[in-house]
């Protein structure tokens, strides 16, 4: 495959707008986000367990999607057993972050990871010091390391399919983005543009030039594609993944190395952490993370209205277990570090 670089000002023809599957397919999504092949049984058993025994009471509508609907959408599939009804609904519910419960059908600590043995042996040890309030039974603030803080940072990285295949489908959520997930798994992969494309939503990995090599989670970074550099004719210009020997070219084919930005070495590996070391940080219960000052800590102690006699230090060790708590709690939650090590 050749992709042929052409000057500013000319347009590249556009492709049919099929990203994962066939532009040409049709799917029917349930009301809790099941993405199925349009059959009879399967709108028979669909329409059968939503309890619609009468075709004249269904009533057709068209709604347009919007950036707001889409990201209402992805909340709910996280709280909600239908999202789409309640995304797409005039009179929306208001989603509470501040509860603890938010995201799990049971308390954060019940979530359990399925990430591989494999990642054991490379787990790192991280502690942090946890400032709670006594009364309130709360994480004021943690005071962390740059080992901390590069994981939480990690999380900006990490693809939501790779955290929904590592939690337990059993109530770990409240909403159905674990259904989701498992009906594109049984989707017919005739349905996708390619294996390839299917991989990659049930096994994502984490863009090139963005893994960290401590992170606990489990995740690989996905390889840079091959590429080879050409030129032929006056501002013509050739990027291609294979070396595309079907034509005479002044200059190539030359093998091009993949940078990145994230790189502490010569050789571009991206696996280094985000964050120069050594490094001492405040972290709040909502993840506001600023760089360790006495006036950092008294503003979040004065903003929470804790004492000095109410905190107690505790030192806790972060694991894969801990790490994927506070990963699906900072996703809706207010109080992440509280619900991930706390409650």
């Amino acid at each position: 495959m050749c992709d042929e670089i052409t000057p500013p000002g000319e347009a590249k023809p556009a492709g049919d707008g099929g990203v994962f599957v066939k532009a040409t397919n049709k799917f029917i999504i349930s009301g809790d986000l099941q993405v199925m092949v349009p059959r009879t049984t399967t709108i028979l058993s669909l329409l059968s367990k939503s309890g619609v025994m009468d075709g004249s009471t269904i009533e057709e509508r068209t709604f347009n999607l919007g950036v707001k609907e889409v990201l209402g959408l992805l909340m709910c599939s996280f709280v909600s057993r239908t999202p789409l009804v309640e995304t797409l609904q005039m009179d929306k519910p208001v989603l509470d972050r501040s509860n603890s419960n938010f995201v799990f059908g049971y308390r954060g600590r019940t979530a359990e990871s399925h990430i591989k043995e494999e990642t054991k042996n490379q787990e790192q040890d991280i502690f942090v010091k946890l400032y709670v309030s006594k009364s309130k039974k709360m994480v004021c603030y943690a005071e962390a390391k740059t080992d901390f803080v590069n994981l939480i940072f990690s999380f900006l990285t990490i693809p939501l399919g790779h955290v929904v295949k590592h939690v337990n489908n059993d109530g770990s959520f409240k909403g159905c983005i674990n259904r989701f997930y498992k009906s594109v798994q049984d989707l017919d992969e005739q349905c996708f543009n390619s294996s390839a494309h299917k991989e990659i939503l049930v096994c994502p990995r984490v863009a090139p030039g963005f893994s960290y090599e401590n992170s606990l989670l489990g995740i690989k970074e996905a390889a840079p594609p091959a590429c080879y550099y050409f030129s032929h004719r006056q501002d013509r210009y050739l990027l291609s993944s294979t070396k595309c020997h079907r034509r005479s070219y002044e200059v190539g084919p030359i093998q091009m190395t993949a940078m990145f930005s994230k790189s502490h070495d010569k050789d571009g590996e991206s696996r280094g952490g985000f964050l120069k070391e050594p490094n001492w940080f405040t972290v709040t219960d909502n993840l506001v993370i600023k760089p360790i000052t006495a006036m950092s800590v008294l503003s979040v102690l004065n903003e929470l209205k804790v004492p000095f006699s109410d905190i107690k230090e505790r030192t806790v060790h972060v694991g894969k277990q801990e790490a994927l708590r506070l990963l699906l709690s900072s996703f809706v939650s207010e109080s992440a570090l509280t619900n991930a090590f706390i409650k």
